[in-house]
């Protein structure tokens, strides 16, 4: 079966004239301007029959309906967004993902051994946040000078610690408490654990923490002796989600 094309092609080359009409077709935007053909007088043409143009302006107009009937099938190109490629042949890849990245840390203390620190932060102690397995620190969170845990996005944070005292007196006021200063003015404990020689002072919470908040833990009650080592004592936090 010969092609619209051809047929084309066939009819225009086997006449002298050419037709010289202005014809607009707009592919993209489905639209077509081919309705010239309607005002011309059919017995003024000798080159080219009037049915032979109205074949032509019957089957380019359908053309350009099939046209819009696929396009209205289709959606806009996709834009790869973050850890997202598309090749030229149109496959979509990614990148890392699957999982959220960990952010946290876990300060220790590299056998310090016995020190008897006065009342206030102990977590300064903790000044090793590089020696994994037993510590790490993903995104620069804890501040091994001041021993203070500052978080870098707002959320709920799951926070722990551990303190292996030796000889201290079982008192209610002797305690290790994790406290919070933000803007500047301490807000009190988060919360606190252990009154008791041996490895009691450990706990775990989690607190909806902003960004510039200040946390650290502090001990208070009567001055006793800590045994500073990586096993035995750490401050850890991680992120949990917003």
């Amino acid at each position: 079966m010969t092609s619209l094309l051809q047929q084309i092609k066939e009819l225009v080359t086997s006449k002298q004239d050419l037709i010289t009409e202005t014809t607009e077709i707009e592919v993209f935007n489905i639209t077509s301007n081919i309705n010239f053909i309607d005002n011309i007088d059919p017995n003024n043409f000798n080159s080219i029959s009037y049915t032979s143009l109205k074949y032509i302006e019957d089957s380019i107009n359908l053309f350009v309906s099939q046209i819009g009937d696929l396009a209205t099938t289709k959606q806009d190109k996709l834009t790869a967004g973050d850890n997202i490629t598309i090749d030229e042949n149109n496959v979509i890849s990614s990148s890392g993902g699957g999982s959220s990245s960990f952010v946290g840390f876990r300060a220790v203390a590299i056998n310090k051994g016995g020190i008897t620190p006065p009342i206030g932060n102990i977590s300064k102690y903790l000044d090793n946040t590089n020696t994994p397995p037993y510590s790490y620190d993903t995104n620069n969170l804890y501040n091994t000078t001041t021993g203070t845990f500052f978080p870098d996005r707002n959320g709920y944070w799951q926070m722990g610690f551990k303190f292996y005292n030796n000889g201290g007196e079982s008192t209610t006021t002797q305690t290790n408490q994790l406290k919070l200063r933000r803007n500047g003015v301490e807000l009190g404990p988060i919360f606190f654990a252990g009154n008791n020689a041996g490895q009691s002072e450990d706990a775990t919470t989690t607190a909806f923490l902003f960004l510039g908040d200040e946390v650290y833990i502090t001990h208070e009650g009567t001055p006793i002796l800590f045994i500073f080592n990586n096993a035995n004592n750490f401050f850890e936090a991680r992120f949990v989600g917003v």
